[in-house]
């Protein structure tokens, strides 16, 4: 017997183990963590800026700063394995936050 599944169970996304992954890309990955913590930053410190009250303020002040934290974890496993500082994140930008309702829901999304 055959079963129907629907559309979205066709497409499936190749799966590559973590060892296939050389030096260097993964050298390029931690730069981008680095860039991605840094924006995420920035989009938590305009959303602590918007925040109604001052224990709001300090929960995203508290995730904000989990955000530095990964930022420089990134940097010292990168420093760690070539002896380079991987530098300033020159090309971070903060996500747009238009009113702290819509930055919290892009905030639960993960964008």
């Amino acid at each position: 017997m055959y079963t129907a599944y629907p559309a979205h169970y066709y497409y499936r996304q190749g799966f590559t183990p973590i060892w296939a992954t050389s030096a260097n890309e993964a050298l390029a990955l931690m730069k981008m963590a680095v860039q991605g913590e840094k924006s995420d930053e920035l989009f938590y410190d305009a959303l602590i800026k918007l925040a109604p009250n001052a224990n709001q303020a300090m929960i995203i002040t508290s995730i904000r700063n989990d955000e530095r934290a990964h930022n420089q974890m990134f940097r010292e496993m990168y420093k760690d394995l070539t002896g380079q500082d991987i530098g300033q994140e020159s090309q971070a930008t903060a996500e747009p936050v238009d009113s702290y309702l819509s930055g919290l829901q892009t905030a639960f999304q993960g964008n």
